[in-house]
C-alpha cells in the first residue's frame, strides 16, 4: 500500500513537471519568432488534451471560460492571458490568476458602488499566484475593466 502510495505521488509530481517543461519550451518558441501565440495555445490545448485522456486532469480553461461568459465579459479570453504574459506572469500561474479575476470581476458587479480590493486578495494573489506587487495592480485594473 505504501509503495503504491509512494508511486502515485511521484508520478504526480513528474507529470506536473512534465507540464511546466513542455509549457517553458512552448512560450521559448513564442518569444524567439518560431511559431504564434496562436499556435502556442493549440499546443496548450493538445497538451491537456493528452493529460485529461491519460487521467491526468490538465488546467481548467474551459472552465473558466465559461465562468468569463456568465460574468459578461467580452474581452476573449486568450487576449486576457496574453496581457497577463506580457506583465511577466508565467504560464503555470495563468489559471490560478484568472481564477482570482474572476472573484474580483463578480464582486464588483454584485457591488459596484462599494467594491474595495481587499487584504485577502492581495495575498491570494502573492502567496497563492507568486505575483509581485506590479503584476497584482495589472491584474486589479484590468479585472476592474472587465466588470464594466
Amino acid at each position: 500500500m505504501r509503495i503504491l502510495v509512494t508511486f502515485s505521488l511521484i508520478t504526480l509530481v513528474f507529470s506536473q513537471e512534465g507540464y511546466d517543461d513542455y509549457s517553458k519550451r512552448i512560450e521559448e518558441a513564442v518569444s524567439q519568432g518560431k511559431i504564434t501565440r496562436e499556435q502556442a495555445n493549440d499546443r496548450y490545448r493538445g497538451l491537456e488534451e493528452r493529460l485529461r485522456n491519460s487521467g491526468k486532469r490538465g488546467p481548467r480553461t474551459s472552465g473558466l471560460l465559461t465562468h468569463f461568459e456568465k460574468l459578461g465579459v467580452k474581452q476573449d479570453l486568450d487576449q486576457i492571458k496574453e496581457g497577463l504574459m506580457k506583465e511577466g506572469i508565467l504560464d503555470y500561474q495563468i489559471e490560478s490568476v484568472l481564477s482570482g479575476m474572476v472573484r474580483i470581476i463578480h464582486a464588483v458587479k454584485k457591488n459596484r458602488d462599494g467594491f474595495t480590493f481587499g487584504p485577502r486578495m492581495k495575498v491570494y494573489f502573492q502567496n497563492q499566484c507568486g505575483l509581485n506587487s506590479d503584476q497584482i495592480d495589472y491584474v486589479q485594473k484590468t479585472s476592474l475593466e472587465l466588470a464594466e
